[in-house]
């Protein structure tokens, strides 16, 4: 890429805080420095929930001022360190990155050094783009706050100094650093998941509408309903239970991201007090952050909080109304089969019992009956007459218990 500035830069430095979730299910724990390259090193460090890494190349204290081009090797060997930790903590989330170049230059002028900043950047990160910058002061040098970055979830901040001294001043400051960012990060991290929830919240519909309850017809007077309107207002129920447990968990959710807001925030505000009180600066480019920016975060979650619990109160009654008609209906639907049965019962018995009494009854008339049989019997009636009269006893008891349970379902009262 062209470049319009060609200050070199004296003992230039590239550091990288890079911070992911870690997975709960290793145990994992803070190594030592561990040297790479000619002039690199990286440490990670456990940080709560957290691992964070802070890893550093420059050029040798005597070596002559490099050319601006030396950052984008420094950050293709520091992306391959990123990329190792990334691979260890696979699982985890990445929460953000910052990237800090320090360098040393001969002009004061304001002018040059924001020109070099720009340019550091660009070559850095190979783009083109004129990102928003913003000045500000830092142990005697200057500090330039990157606003557009080329991933949203990196920081960039360049420190240019003229005086060599002050500028190694900041080794001292590494860790305070690597609080600040992480927490910074966490911050922010928080407030997009909370935006990420709310936006699918949103796509699901969380607010029912008049289209939730089907359509539906219910006689008042013994409050039945049709068979495929109870179907498919149960199935109603179900859906709609199901929406309200992946709401609740939505705003749980939401809970959950405002209270990681509020604890890093503070987390942040406390590491920035010690940082003022240790360099002895007011820093007013950190406290903006939590006295500003983060606020208004913060304030998002809860008015998004708010906003949409209104729709769980709406989502519950519309649950509670859907499934007491439910099981009102079932209840009725219940009461009318035991009914039914009940009838069927009674029908059959009193056909069962009449056919009973009435073979108990013609038993004594069989003989007469089988004297007087136009019927001719070949056998000798000894060997016939039993099961002639069993034939009459039965054909007789049948036809009375069909008759009486015709009787019966003709008076017995229907289901209505």
């Amino acid at each position: 890429m062209g470049r319009n500035v060609v200050q070199p830069l004296t003992y230039p430095h590239l550091i990288l805080y890079s911070y992911r979730l870690r997975d709960r299910a290793s145990v994992a724990s803070s190594s030592q420095v561990i040297p790479f390259d000619d002039n690199g090193w990286e440490q990670t460090i456990e940080l709560g929930d957290s691992m964070g890494i802070l890893a550093a190349l420059s050029s040798h204290e005597t070596d002559p001022p490099q050319p601006i081009d030396c950052l984008y090797e420094y950050k293709t060997k520091l992306d391959d360190r990123l990329k190792n930790f990334q691979t260890k903590n696979e699982k985890g989330e990445t929460i953000g990155t910052t990237w800090l170049i320090l360098a040393c230059i001969s002009s004061e002028s304001k002018a040059v050094r924001q020109a070099v900043a720009i340019e550091a950047y660009q070559t850095t990160f190979q783009t083109e783009a004129v990102p928003k910058i913003k000045p500000h002061e830092f142990l005697g040098g200057s500090l330039f706050e990157i606003e557009e970055i080329y991933q949203t979830s990196d920081r960039v901040l360049v420190c240019l100094w003229r005086d060599r001294d002050r500028m190694e001043e900041m080794q001292k400051y590494y860790y305070d650093w690597l609080l600040i960012f992480y927490h910074r990060h966490k911050v922010v991290w928080s407030y997009q998941n909370s935006r990420q929830i709310k936006k699918r919240l949103v796509a699901e519909n969380f607010f029912p509408d008049a289209d939730t309850i089907p359509k539906i017809s219910i006689s008042l007077d013994d409050f039945k309903l049709d068979e495929a309107d109870f179907h498919q207002l149960r199935s109603a129920l179900y859906e709609n239970m199901r929406i309200l447990t992946q709401h609740t968990t939505g705003l749980e959710s939401l809970a959950m991201q405002s209270q990681t807001l509020k604890l890093n925030l503070e987390n942040y505000c406390q590491s920035v007090k010690r940082l003022q009180v240790k360099a002895e600066a007011s820093l007013p480019f950190l406290t903006d952050f939590y006295d500003k920016i983060a606020p208004q975060y913060r304030n998002q979650i809860e008015e998004d909080r708010i906003s949409l619990s209104p729709g769980l109160k709406v989502r519950e009654q519309l649950i509670d109304t859907v499934r007491s008609l439910v099981e009102v209906s079932q209840a009725q639907r219940d009461r009318d089969n035991q009914r039914h049965i009940e009838r069927h019962i009674t029908i059959v018995g009193a056909g069962v019992g009449a056919a009973s009494a009435a073979a108990s009854a013609s038993a004594g008339l069989v003989t007469e009956i089988a004297r007087v049989s136009p019927i001719k019997v070949l056998q000798k009636d000894s060997e016939v007459a039993p099961v002639f009269n069993l034939a009459i006893v039965l054909l007789f008891s049948a036809v009375v218990g069909v008759f009486v349970a015709w009787l019966t379902s003709k008076f017995w009262p229907r289901d209505r």
